[in-house]
């Protein structure tokens, strides 16, 4: 059976090495942000925006915000905003100057957010996705030509909810997407490892805002912010992964990395297995209990009965080092000379237990261990 896997798994890596790469290149940002969000705990506390929870679902509702916070405070706030686009665009910088009689509207011409100043005659669209909604047919294209009628537009800011989502272009002209892409300025509400609104409008604004309920509205917003992207299903990295999935053969090979993915715990055991299968001495046999763990077992000398067993997941091993026969056995002070043995630690609730885990990519490390405790063990036996 064991060498049969085998066969299964070489013929598909021959075969299907490189639509599995591609696939996994593709994915990988995704796959991090979706993880990355799992991770993260958080307790928002008393927030007004969750009570009202019916509201921040809404498609108007941070645009409502985010204008009420430039608008507000103004001489404070706007001049933190453009800072945070003018870290993302890093040249063509927007001079607060340009903006020192603006006014700011909410769908004026259907745009969620527009600043204009109509002496320098500079413009600023705000397009809000962090409810991630879907583009119209050519929607940015669509507001750069009818602003650009009256006013240099010096930036498309596109809010988001993370960094997966950007916008769509399969509508646009060649044209289109040159003009356009000069000006984008894309700011995810949150994000680890790019410039975002949280950590480079909201925070800032906290620090600097002296009104007592606008500061305060502002952090009860950044709670909000923290709360939507941690406890949102990630429906952004589910597009992206089931539009992946709709190109080509993608499904199939996902499901065939999935599957392997399943077997390959056992697959990890049947290497070892088949390594060490003649050559485990002193333990006199290597087997396979429940697939996945390498059991060496059959060692006996000095009124020791002891085992070896390598735990294989998808993540990697555990090896654990252990006498079954003695229920008070210490098995890291019996065997603290042993040099292979150096970094084991005892189980928390079985002194007869010692292990080490090793990482998937750790295969060639866990062999040597192995085969520097059979040495240790086999002069022990043997003196």
């Amino acid at each position: 059976m064991h060498s049969e896997l085998l066969n299964v798994w070489r013929d598909i890596l021959q075969n299907s090495t490189s639509n599995y790469r591609n696939l996994i290149e593709k994915l990988v940002d995704v796959s991090r942000n979706y993880n990355n969000r799992k991770k993260v705990s958080l307790d928002v506390g008393y927030n007004i925006f969750t009570i009202i929870s019916d509201y921040y679902y809404r498609e108007n509702f941070h645009s409502d915000i985010i204008k009420s916070f430039i608008e507000n405070e103004r001489d404070t706030t706007f001049p933190i905003f453009l800072k945070m686009i003018n870290l993302i665009r890093k040249q063509n910088e927007i001079k607060k100057s340009d903006f020192s009689k603006f006014s700011i509207h909410r769908e004026k011409e259907r745009i969620d957010i527009l600043i204009i100043d109509d002496y320098s005659k500079k413009a600023i669209i705000i397009e809000n996705k962090i409810n991630n909604a879907a583009d119209t047919n050519r929607q940015l294209p669509k507001y750069y030509d009818k602003i650009s009628e009256n006013y240099e537009v010096v930036a498309i800011v596109y809010l988001t909810l993370n960094t997966s989502k950007t916008p769509h272009k399969v509508d646009w002209s060649d044209e289109e997407i040159k003009q356009i892409e000069n000006l984008l300025v894309i700011v995810p509400s949150m994000s680890s490892n790019s410039i975002n609104l949280l950590d480079h409008f909201l925070n800032p604004s906290i620090l600097e805002v002296k009104q007592i309920n606008l500061n305060s509205t502002i952090r009860q917003y950044t709670k909000l912010i923290q709360y939507i992207n941690h406890n949102s299903m990630d429906s952004i990295s589910l597009k992206k992964f089931r539009e992946e999935m709709l190109v080509n053969d993608n499904l199939e090979t996902a499901i065939s990395i999935k599957n392997m993915l399943n077997d390959l715990p056992e697959y990890l055991a049947i290497r070892i297995e088949e390594k060490y299968n003649q050559h485990c001495y002193p333990f006199k046999n290597v087997w396979r209990y429940k697939n996945t763990t390498t059991v060496f077992d059959g060692l006996e000398f000095n009124d020791m009965y002891l085992k070896l067993d390598i735990q294989c997941d998808m993540k990697g091993y555990k090896a654990i080092f252990w006498n079954p026969k003695i229920d008070d056995f210490n098995t890291k002070e019996k065997f603290q000379h042993l040099e292979s043995l150096n970094e084991f630690i005892s189980e928390t609730d079985r002194i007869t237990h010692i292990y080490k885990h090793y990482n998937f990519n750790e295969e060639d490390e866990l062999f040597k261990f192995i085969n520097h405790l059979l040495e240790e063990l086999k002069l022990m036996k043997e003196s």
